[in-house]
């Protein structure tokens, strides 16, 4: 399991873009409020998208959650154990 949470901590930190999206999912329940808020939103759906099949997070009906694997990798990096 630490192998995986460290592969998509590789998985999002390869961008700034995944970055800034990564940690507005933390205070946003939207994809609406992801895109208000970030700096280039062209590239908000794909980065949600591609998390969702990383198995980070969830999204249903307009609506982002972290899934279990998506905490553990928020609070390693919350953590700055990287």
């Amino acid at each position: 399991m630490t192998k995986t949470i460290w592969n998509k901590l590789g998985f999002i930190l390869s961008s700034r873009q995944r970055i800034e999206v990564f940690h507005l999912v933390k205070e946003c329940r939207t994809i609406k409020e992801v895109e208000s808020r970030t700096k280039e939103t062209k590239y908000v759906k794909r980065i949600l998208k591609d998390f969702e099949n990383e198995g980070l997070l969830k999204i249903k009906d307009e609506k982002v959650e972290l899934t279990n694997l998506g905490k553990k990798v928020m609070k390693k990096i919350s953590e700055n154990t990287i």
